[in-house]
């Protein structure tokens, strides 16, 4: 069963056996123990893709949207990091992690 299968019986199981949704649920249980069980390839993904090089660059290239006035508050900081495929929180984690802070 695929997750969007699993969800959709979730859903139908809380809908005719679990009124206000506040009893056990073994689908959203399994959803649980395969998001469980995907999460360190996920972390080791992530690791892997933010190197130290990565990371220089995308945060010079951050630097350089801030410079040229492109990026002014928080919203155009989320969307400008969005838009390039990442979140701007793990931007600055890996910035931290990588001692890179000024």
């Amino acid at each position: 069963m695929t997750d969007q299968e699993l969800i959709a019986a979730a859903k139908q199981y809380d809908a005719t056996q679990n009124e206000g949704n506040d009893g056990y649920n073994p689908h959203w249980d399994e959803l649980a123990r395969r998001d469980a069980a995907a999460a360190p390839a996920r972390i080791q993904a992530e690791k892997d893709e933010w190197t130290l090089t990565t990371t220089t660059a995308r945060r010079d290239e951050f630097i350089n949207l801030c410079r040229a006035g492109e990026i002014t508050d928080r919203e155009s900081a989320f969307a400008a990091c969005e838009s390039h495929g990442y979140k701007l929180s793990t931007l600055q984690n890996y910035i931290a992690k990588h001692g890179l802070k000024k």
